[in-house]
Order: structure tokens, then sequence, then C-alpha cells
């Protein structure tokens, strides 16, 4: 699914235009990796995770007979997913380009966050 979702990107891409230009003096630090990526790699990167935690999480709520040692591997799976959307920071602020992300994209990358944040009850005050 992962490698799936970047053809599927990179497809979109080629048809409709560059989520993000790429300006290789400056790289995003994947909350993901913590590695610096490139503008598109990180636009992806947000894609990625977020279609694979719902496969995961799809594959897990279908599967009740699912042995234990397969629904842990899923469960960190997820949580691997996850990890990057819970930070602080919005993630379409983290583009290093002159001019942003593209606003329909920043927003889809925020939403996408927020979704993750309310799943995970990231942020509520108890």
């Amino acid at each position: 699914m992962h490698e799936s979702t970047h053809n599927f990107l990179a497809a979109w891409e080629l048809t409709n235009g560059f989520f993000v230009a790429n300006d290789y003096k400056y790289r995003v630090v994947s909350p993901w990796s913590g590695n610096p990526i490139p503008n598109s790699s990180y636009v992806h990167a947000v894609f990625v995770y977020y279609v694979c935690h719902r496969l995961l999480k799809n594959h897990l709520e279908s599967s009740p007979g699912i042995s234990a040692e397969a629904e842990t591997h899923i469960r960190n799976r997820l949580s691997v997913c996850a990890a990057g959307f819970l930070i602080e920071q919005k993630l379409s602020s983290r583009v290093m380009v002159m001019g942003g992300v593209n606003s329909d994209i920043g927003q889809m990358i925020d939403q996408m966050q927020d979704c993750m944040k309310l799943q995970y009850r990231y942020g509520e005050r108890k």
C-alpha cells in the first residue's frame, strides 16, 4: 500500500501539477523519521502514512480471528503511522518553500492531522 500510494500521488501530480515545489536548499524534518527530506517527499509521506494507517485499522477491525502476534504487529505499525500526525505544529506549516504549500493540499494535510488527533484524543484536556 505504501508504494501504491506513492505511485498514485505521482500519477496525480503528472496530470494535475505538483503539490509543492522542491527547493533543494531547504528540507523538512520528517516527524516520522526525524530525517530532513525534500518538500515533495514530505507531502507524499503525510498521505502515505494516513492511507497506511487507515488500511491497517480497517484490517484490524475486519479480522476478528487474527492471532495475538499479528494484532500486536498491526498495532505497532498503527503507532508508527500515527506518530507524525501527533505533533503540536500544523503539518502544512512545516513545508519549506517560498509561498508555502498549495492551499488545497495544505488544508488536506491539516485535515488528516486533525482526524488523527481526534482519533487518538491527542490534545484533549482531562
